[in-house]
């Protein structure tokens, strides 16, 4: 949650999509302001994650097909920190 606050002070223009399966960091991603919190299951994979960040940009009309993203994520779900950078076009 540090990182995404981090981030988010900075107000930069594109949406900030946080994913996390722990309910009470979702609640209090909320109050971050320029961040969009979503829950997702403990169970999806990476692939899934993005998926579910794309599509829900997709429905807000925030990204289109063609468009960057920025993940950051936890190599394999070991530890809370980012370490991990991905520059993805979004397809």
């Amino acid at each position: 949650m540090k990182i995404i606050a981090a981030i988010a002070r900075f107000r930069p223009r594109a949406p900030i999509v946080a994913l996390t399966e722990s309910a009470t960091v979702c609640r209090s991603l909320t109050l971050v302001s320029g961040a969009a919190p979503l829950c997702v299951p403990s169970d999806a994979d990476a692939q899934a994650r993005i998926t579910r960040a794309r599509d829900w940009l997709y429905v807000h009309a925030l990204a289109r097909p063609g468009d960057q993203a920025v993940v950051l994520s936890t190599l394999a779900g070991v530890g809370e920190t980012a370490d991990t950078l991905q520059v993805l076009r979004l397809p």
